[in-house]
């Protein structure tokens, strides 16, 4: 007899089993209904030109926002300078300026800099030398990029394309001021400590009190403001620098406040990158191009569960390809090299945390150029950093450097491979990163790969992408490098490219056209 026993469905069983079903498949239903009805109010509602669209809102705000959602990085900086050119096209546009559009004839472009800064940038609009805006402090972190000096060539030309403009109209002009509202900072009595205690307590009132002030004494001007993401949130936030924390506010309360009955503050949040935004719900997919959105259209309709509208008043989203620019410390140049030893004994004061930054970035980035394995220093013991400024010193007085000749003939990757190879470390992890830091990308390995291992797939990688690492490391010497240096770039640039472009910004271009994505 068998051991199964029988199952029945009683008909009360099987009319609850049908009810749950239809309540789920509803539930399903309704979700998918309501993200597919988001979907196309979103494209539906999408402005497909952004330009336009900032414009709009500088036009009925006295003060847009936009975030920089990545330090150095050229796609959000870029955004900043297609809107501003459009500014100064629908001007050009009109015979004269119709004050009935609000198009504003004085604008100010808030940049997350002080006043030096701002006074460097400004050198440089006057002597075209990107070295001008170049400091210390650039070289630490990694905030710093080729992305910024291409960020400020654009501002260059566009003040040019301004002043030719103001000459050209002999009323109705339009003026265009860059300010930098950060508080001056003086690193020889600046601190970690200090610097945390100032980020969390202090810094975004001083920067919007200086934003308040230039704009309540110009009441026709407006701003654009271009800052880090963070400092556009409108609510009380918990802040966290270092090992401190606590609760503040950052600049978009304060304008906000300020300006709420004064004409009015728009901020878009940060420029995303689509695709591969994964945590972002499909229905901001549908459009399939760039565009902006105003969040009010979420008003008052329902959303699907998962999916938050951003917390600000408008929202820019991007469908564009990555370029991923260098930072400043890993662009090679008989300038810099001449640069730090300018005023290499400045910074030898152990008991500044800022100085023991710029000395350490300064030790590693003349350790790249000399091919010497980056030392790990006591910065702490002024004997020991005594002694490495005069070694350095001495190499300095008999180096003779050709530094266009090791990038063409990949001399500094081919030092830390063969330091890779020649590592007791089984998986030479310190070698690695440094390498890594400087192609841009990652070689994987199966698990357990030895040194020698990893150096061989490394020289594989090398060989296989030589020209676009070449070319990729000569084209930041248009801007930065010595004449002689600028002088061989072309020259070898020309040659693997069998092209000509007169500008590093024109090099760039191209190059963020072809370049190839491993």
């Amino acid at each position: 007899m068998s051991n199964v026993k029988s199952f029945h469905l009683t008909p009360k069983i099987i009319l609850l089993s049908l009810i749950t079903f239809a309540i789920f498949s509803g539930v399903v239903y309704g979700q998918a209904q309501v993200r597919e009805n988001v979907a196309e109010l979103i494209n539906r509602k999408a402005a497909r030109n952004i330009n336009d669209f900032i414009l709009d809102k500088l036009q009925a705000n006295r003060i847009v926002m936009l975030a920089d959602a990545g330090h150095g990085n050229p796609l959000y900086m870029q955004t900043v300078i297609a809107a501003l050119n459009h500014w100064v096209t629908r001007i050009e546009q009109q015979p004269e300026m119709n004050h009935s559009q609000k198009l504003p004839a004085k604008l100010y472009l808030i940049l997350e800099l002080d006043s030096l800064q701002v006074n460097k940038l400004k050198q440089y609009f006057a002597t075209g030398n990107l070295l001008d805006v170049i400091q210390s402090m650039n070289f630490v972190g990694c905030q710093f990029t080729t992305g910024t000096l291409e960020f400020y060539e654009d501002l260059r030309i566009l003040k040019n394309r301004i002043d030719k403009l103001s000459i050209q109209r002999r009323k109705d002009q339009i003026q265009f001021e860059i300010f930098g509202p950060e508080k001056l900072i003086d690193l020889d009595q600046w601190s970690f400590e200090k610097r945390d205690h100032f980020f969390i307590y202090e810094r975004d009132e001083y920067s919007s009190a200086k934003i308040i002030d230039l704009l309540d004494k110009e009441p026709d001007a407006k701003a654009l403001i271009f800052y880090g993401a963070v400092h556009l949130n409108t609510v009380q936030t918990r802040k966290q620098a270092g090992n401190q924390q606590g609760m503040g506010y950052f600049i978009g309360y304060y304008l906000t406040e300020h300006f709420r009955d004064k004409g009015g503050v728009y901020i878009f949040d940060r420029v995303l990158l689509m695709p591969g935004a994964g945590w972002l719900d499909e229905a901001y997919q549908k459009p399939g191009i760039s565009y902006a959105i105003d969040n009010s259209i979420f008003d008052g309709i329902a959303i699907p569960v998962k999916m938050q509208p951003q917390p600000a008043d408008g929202s820019i989203f991007h469908f564009a390809k990555v370029t991923e620019p260098k930072h400043i410390g890993s662009v090679w140049t008989e300038n810099f090299v001449e640069r730090i030893f300018r005023d290499i004994d400045r910074y030898k004061d152990v008991e500044n945390d800022y100085h023991k930054m710029i000395l350490g970035s300064r030790f590693h980035y003349l350790s790249i150029i000399a091919g010497k394995e980056p030392e790990q220093l006591d910065y702490n013991n002024a004997a020991v950093v005594e002694e490495a400024i005069r070694i350095w010193k001495r190499w300095h007085e008999s180096a003779k450097l050709d530094i266009v000749r090791d990038i063409e003939s990949l001399t500094f990757w081919k030092r830390i491979i063969d330091w890779i190879g020649a590592s007791q470390d089984p998986q030479a992890v310190r070698y690695e990163m440094l390498l890594g830091n400087m192609l841009g990308y990652k070689v994987w390995f199966h698990a357990g790969a030895p040194p020698q291992q990893r150096a061989e797939s490394y020289w594989r990688y090398l060989n296989q992408y030589r020209k676009p690492i070449v070319i990729e490391n000569l084209i930041p010497l248009l801007w930065v490098g010595s004449d002689a240096e600028k002088q061989k770039v072309r020259t070898i640039l020309e040659r693997e490219s069998s092209r000509k472009f007169k500008t590093a910004k024109e090099w760039l271009s191209w190059w963020h056209g072809l370049k190839p994505q491993s």
